[in-house]
């Protein structure tokens, strides 16, 4: 079994398609062909209703289809779409398998453009009792290839949505574990061994403000599952606050 799927979605815990620059039509919104981020868990059910395609719904929400229908003209099964705890589309996933390979690079390649050459999300530390922050190892590997939103979080969310975020994540925190103002105290930059490599670790309102700026709202990953799967995955971080 590979390396766990890369969504950046997780490191808390996708009709219309507008034209992309260069040619590529979901360059610009990074969104999954049939699933546009403001599309309703209702729609998505009625739109495999009228295809005449079963679903399951998981215990974690998500919507499953053994059987579906091709993405980009290609086979695919075990499709998976997930949505927010406020209702917005937060991801949706294919397999694909190996045969296929090159064919969907060449396709996501088309409809993104050519990927990032490193992608290194910035992950709570979830190691340390008090919050804090540091950045992953470069995730682009020879069996991982990543397509993300233009500019980080620092740039595409409001300042009200960031410090939406910040406080609504305090008091999720103080909620679940007692109140501990000293939890997200300031201090000074720290270094910690993670993945057999030295990092630099944020805290505070520092570690925040890294959070902010290493993480993308979108982020489409093709990744190796097993030595006869990929999964290529639409998924975007939406605010649980």
């Amino acid at each position: 079994m590979k390396k766990a799927i890369v969504v950046a979605a997780l490191l808390l815990t996708p009709l219309l398609v507008l034209p992309g620059c260069g040619g590529h039509p979901g360059r610009e919104t990074l969104e999954a062909p049939g699933y546009p981020w403001d599309i309703t868990a209702d729609e998505v059910k009625a739109n495999l209703e009228a295809e005449g395609l079963d679903y399951t719904v998981l215990d974690d929400g998500r919507l499953h289809v053994t059987e579906c229908e091709p993405l980009f003209g290609l086979p695919t099964k075990d499709l998976n779409i997930a949505f927010s705890t406020k209702g917005p589309l937060e991801g949706v996933s294919w397999q694909i398998d190996e045969a296929h390979k090159d064919d969907m690079i060449r396709e996501l390649k088309n409809h993104l453009g050519e990927p990032v050459t490193s992608y290194c999300p910035a992950q709570i530390d979830i190691l340390s009792e008090n919050f804090s922050v540091f950045l992953a190892s470069n995730c682009v590997t020879d069996d991982t290839l990543i397509w993300h939103s233009e500019a980080p979080l620092s740039e595409t969310w409001t300042e009200e949505a960031r410090a939406n975020f910040e406080e609504g994540y305090k008091e999720n925190s103080f909620r679940n574990n007692g109140t501990d103002e000293n939890r997200f105290a300031d201090a000074p930059d720290s270094t910690a061994r993670r993945s057999g490599e030295d990092v630099t670790v944020w805290h505070g309102s520092r570690a925040f403000k890294q959070w902010f700026a290493n993480n993308w709202e979108k982020t489409v990953t093709f990744q190796q599952l097993t030595d006869d799967v990929w999964v290529v995955s639409f998924s975007r971080i939406v605010s649980p606050f």
